[in-house]
């Protein structure tokens, strides 16, 4: 940000944004941190809709100061704020988009346009708004993803906290695929204590089942893992124990697909004896590479989704009669 908008981060909007961020990491320590970080979020926003109003002057520094914007009012559990803009920042967007790209593009939002709309879909999809037969509610490719996790990896702080960015764009790409299909799994699973659950989950299960299609036979992700597996395997680098976690994310989703999204039922798929084999060699492969510990400082998140998720058909027993609800959540 400093590189593109100066030191002292000129647009007004974006650097009340940043001010705003950086309250929130001292909001539980004082009253006074909560005061500025209000007052950072209200200057920042009414910024952005002054001009949103009039239509100018709106430039690309307005785009990531309502990405910040949208995050930490969802950090806050402000949910009608986060989506307001979560939507106003892809209007803005597309707005720029639409433009000039000689005048518009800079090429800060040219490189991170695709984080910037994947940032704003989250949210949304979050809060459940999101409208997935829309064009813009695609996420990003792995092509796009690795584009912009370069400078990232380049310019992230603390150093020691970024890896290569092809190691890093496969964690964030598979993390992002186990986290979907997690939240589809609530979904599912809550919808199964509801009458209309049969006519509701065919939708719900094709939408999930098209994305993780999608994202698993993504060419360029197919390569660059492959390409890290035999790299780290045949030596003692520093992303061994991420890139087995990796490769056991995979065996994680497709549990996911086999057991909770293509059966009538969650349960159906979880009592099957080619899952709860499944669910033993996972839980094998973890065993195998250890705790998370200190090479896993920074990812540990998905070390415990890959526990938690052998265990469902390891522990289907426990379930009740009825679904799976009540056992998850």
């Amino acid at each position: 940000m400093a590189l593109s908008f100066g030191m002292a981060i000129s647009p007004q909007a974006l650097r009340h944004a940043i001010l705003a961020y950086a309250a929130l990491r001292k909001v539980d320590s004082s009253d006074e941190s909560e005061e500025q970080l209000q007052l950072c979020m209200a200057k920042s926003s009414s910024g952005l809709l002054r001009k949103i109003i009039k239509r100018e002057g709106i430039v690309d520094a307005d785009v990531f100061a309502a990405m910040l914007l949208a995050w930490v009012a969802m950090r806050k559990g402000v949910a009608y704020e986060s989506i307001a803009h979560a939507n106003g920042g892809l209007a803005l967007l597309t707005y720029l988009l639409r433009k000039d790209p000689q005048l518009f593009l800079s090429p800060l939002l040219k490189t991170f346009e695709p984080l910037l709309r994947d940032n704003f879909n989250t949210v949304l999809a979050k809060y459940g708004v999101l409208d997935t037969s829309s064009e813009d509610s695609r996420p990003s490719s792995f092509a796009q993803r690795k584009e912009y996790f370069r400078p990232l990896c380049h310019t992230g702080s603390p150093p020691e906290a970024w890896l290569t960015a092809d190691l890093e764009v496969t964690y964030n790409y598979l993390r992002g695929a186990l986290n979907q299909s997690f939240i589809t799994l609530k979904e599912l699973a809550t919808l199964e204590t509801t009458p209309d659950y049969a006519t509701t989950r065919a939708s719900i299960a094709n939408d999930i089942l098209g994305y993780l299609q999608a994202k698993l036979e993504d060419t360029q992700f197919q390569v660059t893992l492959a390409a890290l597996d035999k790299t780290v395997e045949s030596s003692r680098r520093q992303g061994k124990p991420l890139v087995r976690y990796l490769k056991i994310a995979l065996r994680s989703l497709e549990l996911l697909r086999e057991s909770a999204f293509r059966k009538e039922r969650i349960l159906d798929g979880l009592v099957s004896d080619e899952n709860h084999q499944l669910g033993s060699d996972i839980l094998h492969a973890i065993k195998e590479a250890g705790s998370p510990g200190h090479h896993l400082r920074y990812y540990r998140d998905i070390y415990f989704i890959n526990l938690l998720l052998c265990a469902l058909p390891l522990n289907s027993s426990n379930f009740p009669p009825h679904g799976v609800c009540s056992f998850l959540f």
